[in-house]
């Protein structure tokens, strides 16, 4: 063991630089081929890859910033010129993935600075060790080890879970200012002024909130005053050429683009401001009111910010770094505007640690951790820790004791707050059928067709000019109710995954932004495929293909019409609300590339007995020969097309489905059932709708 150990330092020794690389080479390969996997198997179903897609699309074909989805320039979103930057590499090839490419190689280069900010912090020569300290830790840091401090750094950067979890989540810009601003950091640490400047304004042309952390720069060069005039014996006020160079210029570059970008974004919003300031709706209506009444009402604020959610949030975010992070606040205050931003914002929570909207919170926290580090170095500072256990250890193993700590705080959130480890398993249990059912819908939409479809299909239809979202013609409103959208005539072809239906009123009842406009979101609906006369092409399950001016051989619903005769007839009252009158069942071949398929064609009847305020959705269990429950799905009752709120008293409605049921199901269950829960990430970090509890009306019913 000892022999190899001293083999495995001299390796780290003599070849950091190439451990370096192929650590960085491994990481891309790895999640390029992760993400890679993700979008061909549809596990992009959130809305940014595919915004982002069409944006860069519609932009390298002369239509700069164009969004059909957001219904007007993405500058009225965010004020990302990087995205300039980036288009040369998307020409090379116009499709989704390469974004994805690009920011796993972006990513992923931030274990650079992350080394060369550490061998410029842990510079040679390192505080002497206690030579005569005995240490019954095998894994010592003496005799060496210490130099290999910058390579351990950069190996947790490339480990760490929410780098990670950014790069597997959506494609956004944000992430690129991370290796932009530590390589800022760098050059400021070596004091070079120009390098540090152009990354600077590249981390500026990220988006408009990295201004923050651009901002507090100059006030880190401020706080770093008097240790670059090498004063230890009291403050002085900064030399001119000092000031002009190194604290004046952030401050000044960040206001100023942050008063440009958000105006220009603004004026490109339908909404006439910057449309982000929703979220601090409860300071004010414009920037001078929420910064006015931030310090005017301070009480409110804090009850804001101290909730157990943004608590949570903050120990959350500092597990990886073994909270060593907080040994040097004087560099976490470089997080500290866009950790307000989230706070008193949308609040911490898991969604923030799973996402990339931790993006700005990770230079500070790196930065951090590396001068705590060589606090941990510094025999004096170390000497100094003397609470708890600690006091019985020896300078050495209190230094050990750090970075074993470290090491095991990054293995540990590597493997819990991460997605490696689960996605591998979502990856090895995956049913490919999901996958050929997907594609054969796509083949169908001719390539410029415009086409409103849902999240799961939206960044695989995003490279056209024309592509609409249906949770936005759902409520009929843009993000935030910024003016309505509305379906363009032009439209010609449907693709709706209707288990979207569910997750629409799990979250919109939560925002009240939104909730208003739910009760008529059916309405909505059904006006799109009668007034727009789109028929019903093909339906597999929870997935339907509609066309403009196509005349369908089968609807979705009937009303009391005969149209669908009810061939087994049994009349179940559930709980006097409605009755159900029977069923048709018919099972249906087919065969989709060189897949064949089984659906169960069951056409059920039902009666309103009375009027209903409540929506119920149809829960199906599937069975097995011996009657055990193999398979379970709720799908929208009607496929929310038509809810049970709106149905009429003593009216007959037909609801047809065409289940995709497993090879041994031999019988079928199922409820009507109110439910709630909300929509979640996976492992994969793909959203998934997660029932948290169900409300049946009246009994099982149950088909052979």
């Amino acid at each position: 063991m000892i022999l190899f150990l001293s083999k495995l330092k001299k390796i780290i020794q003599n070849h950091p630089l190439i451990i370096l690389g192929l650590a960085i080479l491994i990481y891309i390969v790895f999640f390029v081929s992760l993400t890679v996997w993700k979008y061909n198997n549809f596990g992009y179903n959130g809305i940014d890859l595919g915004i982002y897609n069409q944006v860069f699309w519609n932009t390298a074909h002369g239509h700069f910033f164009e969004s059909s989805i957001q219904a007007q320039s993405y500058l009225g979103d965010h004020f990302e010129l990087f995205i300039l930057l980036l288009l040369p590499f998307y020409l090379i090839f116009q499709h989704p993935i390469t974004l994805l490419v690009l920011q796993t190689i972006f990513l992923a280069l931030g274990a650079i600075p992350i080394f060369l900010i550490s061998k410029e912090v842990l510079k040679s020569p390192l505080p002497p060790f206690n030579k005569g300290a005995e240490s019954n830790i095998p894994l010592s840091i003496k005799e060496g080890w210490a130099d290999s401090l910058p390579l351990l750094l950069s190996l947790i950067y490339l480990l760490n879970p929410f780098i990670q979890n950014i790069n597997l989540f959506e494609f956004h810009i944000l992430p690129f200012a991370i290796p932009l601003l530590l390589f800022a950091f760098y050059f400021y640490q070596k004091k070079k002024a120009l390098p540090f400047y152009i990354f600077i304004i590249l981390s500026l042309l990220v988006r408009e909130d990295v201004a923050l952390v651009v901002f507090m720069f100059g006030i880190l060069a401020l706080i770093n005053s008097r240790q670059e005039r090498k004063d230890t014996t009291r403050y002085q006020i900064p030399d001119t050429s000092y000031f002009l160079r190194w604290i004046l210029p952030p401050i000044i570059l960040s206001i100023a683009w942050f008063i440009i970008a958000t105006k220009i974004s603004g004026a490109l919003n339908p909404s006439g401001d910057y449309k982000f300031l929703v979220y601090y709706s409860w300071l004010g209506q414009t920037f001078p009111q929420i910064i006015a009444n931030f310090f005017l009402h301070p009480l409110i604020v804090l009850r804001k910010i101290l909730t157990i959610y943004n608590l949570g949030f903050i120990i959350g975010i500092l597990i990886p770094f073994g909270f060593l992070s907080l040994l040097k606040p004087r560099y976490l205050i470089l997080l500290l505007p866009p950790l307000l931003q989230t706070v008193l914002g949308m609040g911490g929570g898991e969604e923030i640690i799973l996402t990339h909207y931790c993006s700005l919170f990770l230079p500070a926290l790196f930065i951090a951790l590396i001068f705590a580090i060589k606090d941990v170095m510094n025999e004096k500072i170390i000497a100094k820790w003397q609470a708890g256990l600690l006091k019985a250890l020896s300078i050495e193993e209190k230094r050990t004791f750090a970075i074993i700590l470290l090491i095991i705080a990054a293995i540990y959130s590597f493997f819990t707050l991460g997605p490696v480890a689960g996605s591998t398993r979502i990856i090895a249990n995956y049913d490919q059928k999901n996958t050929t059912i997907r594609n054969y819908f796509l083949e169908q939409i001719p390539a410029d067709a415009p086409t409103l479809t849902s999240l799961d299909f939206l960044p695989y239809l995003s490279s056209r000019e024309s592509i609409y979202a249906l949770h936005y013609i759902y409520l009929g409103q843009k993000q935030f109710g910024n003016g309505d959208y509305t379906l363009p005539d032009d439209t010609e072809y449907l693709l709706i995954n209707f288990d979207d239906i569910i997750n629409y009123d799990f979250e919109f009842q939560k925002q009240s932004g939104y909730s208003k406009y739910l009760s008529s979101a059916p309405d909505r609906l059904r006006n799109i495929l009668t007034e727009k006369n789109f028929g019903l092409v093909d339906i597999i399950d929870s997935i339907a293909l509609l066309k403009k001016n196509y005349v369908p051989e089968k609807n979705f619903f009937e009303l009391n019409t005969s149209a669908y005769p009810i061939a087994n007839k049994q009349e179940i009252n559930l709980d006097n609300k409605i009755k159900f009158l029977g069923y048709a069942k018919e099972l249906v071949k087919k065969r989709i590339n060189n897949l064949d398929l089984t659906l169960y064609n069951l056409n059920l009847s039902w009666q309103a007995m009375g009027q209903m305020t409540e929506n119920y959705q149809l829960k199906l269990t599937a069975l097995d020969k011996n009657n055990k429950p193999i398979y379970k799905k709720y799908y929208p009752l009607a496929y929310g097309i038509y809810p049970t709120s709106e149905w009429k008293i003593n009216e007959i409605i037909q609801t047809n489905y065409w289940f995709l049921l497993p090879n041994n199901a031999l019988s079928i269950e199922f409820n009507l059932v109110k439910i709630y829960g909300a929509s979640e990430l996976n492992d994969l970090r793909s959203g998934i709708i997660v029932i948290d509890r169900e409300e049946q009306l009246g009994e099982t019913i149950k088909i052979e």
